[in-house]
């Protein structure tokens, strides 16, 4: 029935919209601002730690639908994570890379020796920590009354349609509660991200505080950053249109 056939694909097409959320983030929020609005990297690493474990599981259980999106939020999880490392000036604890190279490593070494469920409980808990990982900076949203430093409403959006998704599918097709009780749990914790969202407002990216311009010396100092590098324009009272001057060292190390 084609509302079976709904069921069965939206799932993996809104975990698709959630990966895209994510990357777009980390391209235009983590790598070409350097993490002004100071993002947590446990979104991505859960992202990366929750697709590896349910491509194994796919794979080994020789489920399409579950492998094939998995797999594709792998390699975006990846590069996630890749350009925090890089680019983003708040640094990575090495205890979140232990942790998940530990639990990734762990459940290849059970789907080895052909323990899936194994691997299936571990990605049950995973999944769930993927759809709360928006919160990981929830006191910092509560103390400052800004969404600024969650990854964007539109990741917070794609995750509550991707366990609304799966949800469905769980009770009405596949009836397997290992299913619909993580993307339940998840969908109470999508739905306090955007009820946050919906208290404190959108945060964009072009708000930026060291945008500001500052008075030096009688001068009008602005700082702006264009292709990675600072550009300064300081103007005098008796200069309207200014002088820029673009310095060569990069913004970020």
């Amino acid at each position: 029935m084609l509302w079976e056939i709904i069921l069965e694909w939206s799932g993996p097409l809104c975990f698709l919209s959630m990966q895209l959320s994510l990357l777009h983030t980390s391209v235009y929020q983590i790598a070409m601002t350097g993490n002004e609005k100071k993002i947590s990297s446990i979104p991505f690493l859960a992202l990366l730690t929750n697709s590896s474990l349910w491509a194994m599981y796919g794979l080994l259980s020789n489920e399409t639908p579950v492998f094939v999106p998995n797999a594709i939020g792998t390699t975006v999880g990846l590069v996630c994570v890749l350009l925090y490392h890089f680019y983003s000036l708040e640094r990575t604890p090495t205890l979140y890379y232990i942790i998940s190279a530990s639990i990734i490593t762990f459940c290849f070494g059970c789907g080895y020796f052909g323990h899936h469920e194994i691997i299936g409980s571990f990605g049950v808990c995973a999944a769930v920590f993927l759809m709360g990982s928006p919160l990981s900076t929830l006191s910092e949203v509560i103390a400052t009354k800004s969404t600024k430093t969650m990854p964007s409403f539109t990741t917070s959006l794609t995750t509550w349609l991707n366990c609304f998704s799966w949800s469905l599918y769980g009770i009405i097709l596949a009836h397997d509660f290992n299913v619909y009780i993580p993307n339940l749990l998840g969908l109470i914790l999508a739905s306090i991200q955007i009820f946050l969202y919906a208290i404190y407002g959108f945060e964009t990216i072009e708000s930026n505080d060291d945008d500001s311009d500052i008075e030096l010396n009688g001068h009008t100092v602005s700082n702006r950053i264009v292709d990675n590098s600072y550009l300064k324009v300081a103007t005098t009272p008796n200069d309207t249109e200014g002088q820029a001057i673009r310095t060569s060292f990069p913004k970020y190390n």
